[in-house]
């Protein structure tokens, strides 16, 4: 049976808090991981490795930091390059009906974000178009917030809901 692939979007993942714990998390429960810095760091994707991975995944996880309101350039780089015409769309759509989860990490609280007329799940939606766009099944937006709190309590909290999503695919 397949599993989850999650790629994670980090373009420096050594520095990452969170999604380093986040893949320490995950890493001996079955799922398949993609670390993008680590696999490209000159950010040329191998299309047809890269396909041949996602279509094996029973689902896609997304996992990046919000980076000016919007994912890093290396996912961004990623989702246009590898989700590629009359592949993951036009002709063909190899994806569809494949579920995808978004986990984004922000650093300030939710209540921050909205102070300032910033729905972070608002600004995500474009993500969430693309992939229904390319017949894929947008499953849920997880926002991890207040992240630059690096208490262990907060990092096992979300571990914890991090896990749960992942197990509810």
């Amino acid at each position: 049976m397949s599993q989850p692939l999650v790629i994670f979007g980090h373009p420096n993942f050594t520095h990452s808090t969170y999604s380093h714990k986040f893949a320490d998390a995950i890493k001996n429960e079955g799922f398949q991981t993609k670390i993008l810095c680590q696999e490209y760091p000159k950010w040329e994707f191998d299309l047809t490795k890269e396909h041949d991975a996602l279509i094996k995944s029973s689902a896609l996880v997304f996992v990046f930091p919000i980076y000016w309101y919007s994912v890093p350039a290396l996912l961004k780089k990623y989702v246009e390059d590898v989700l590629c015409y009359n592949w993951a769309y036009g002709e063909n759509f190899a994806l569809q009906n494949k579920k995808t989860l978004i986990c984004a990490t922000a650093g300030n609280s939710q209540e921050a974000h909205l102070q300032r007329g910033n729905n972070l799940e608002e600004l995500l939606k474009p993500l969430r178009a693309t992939f229904t766009y390319m017949k894929m099944e947008p499953y849920n937006f997880n926002i991890f917030f207040n992240c630059q709190d690096h208490s262990e309590a907060k990092i096992n909290a979300d571990i914890l809901k991090f896990k749960q999503a992942l197990n509810n695919l």
